[in-house]
């Protein structure tokens, strides 16, 4: 597995060709196994990994500020929950992309740590849900200011 920073066109492969295609790579992130991918198009370019590095770069350059916005958005299940940056559990990023170009970067984590306090909405997010962060990019730049935040379990 390589490391991300050494991130190329041919790194992606089609996976699943049988069923839904996915454009894919996987690479070491944090220590941890990454999957990243690119809807709809069937091979990469340099755009796109000029793209997931910028993500990459940005996921560890402001995980103080995405931790925030997680804790934020996660008073709604887990009133009173902080989120640490060491808890975030990224394992997937996909580019989506528009007649090739790129459109949009999303996160895909868990939040690792405490699930304890009986004041939790547990039914509604726990230690399996997937926080999904999305970023518009535009002429192949990162809108860093214009998350958009969510929660589901559809990958359990």
């Amino acid at each position: 597995m390589k490391d991300w920073r050494r991130l190329s066109p041919e790194d992606f492969e089609i996976q699943t060709p049988d069923w839904i295609p996915s454009l894919e790579a996987t690479v070491r992130f944090e220590g941890a196994e990454l999957t990243l991918a690119i809807d709809e198009l069937e091979t990469a370019d340099q755009t796109c990994v000029a793209c997931f590095l910028a993500l990459l770069e940005g996921w560890q350059q402001r995980s103080s500020h995405i931790a925030a916005q997680t804790e934020k958005y996660l008073q709604q299940f887990l009133p009173g929950r902080k989120v640490r940056p060491s808890e975030l559990a990224v394992w997937g990023v996909t580019l989506y992309t528009n007649d090739g170009a790129p459109t949009g970067g999303a996160f895909y984590y868990r939040v690792t740590g405490d699930y304890e306090d009986p004041a939790y909405d547990l039914h509604q997010f726990d230690h399996r849900s997937v926080v999904e962060l999305q970023y518009p990019i535009r002429n192949g730049t990162v809108c860093w200011t214009e998350e958009n935040i969510a929660a589901t379990n559809d990958f359990d």
